[in-house]
């Protein structure tokens, strides 16, 4: 990222360790870390309902002990809505 000289939001799938990395590095982060339990409503998950962070520009995956459906979702919807 430092490379082509990101400047914006990452969602990261990940550990708390990653993020630190990350932040330490001068990168945005926002959302992905830790538990993001899933609604009891099953219409939350709909891509069309999603609340998404209309400023993310990255997504980046690593190993994950929290990992979920709805992270994997909100990772793939960035990646096409948002032609990341």
């Amino acid at each position: 990222l430092k490379s082509i000289n990101f400047k914006g939001q990452c969602y990261v799938i990940g550990m708390q360790s990653m993020a630190h990395e990350l932040e330490k590095e001068g990168f945005q982060i926002c959302g992905g870390i830790g538990p993001d339990p899933l609604a009891s409503d099953a219409n939350a998950i709909k891509t069309d309902t999603l609340k998404l962070d209309k400023n993310v520009d990255c997504v980046i995956s690593a190993l994950d002990l929290h990992i979920s459906y709805i992270k994997i979702l909100k990772a793939a919807t960035f990646l096409l809505i948002q032609n990341i």
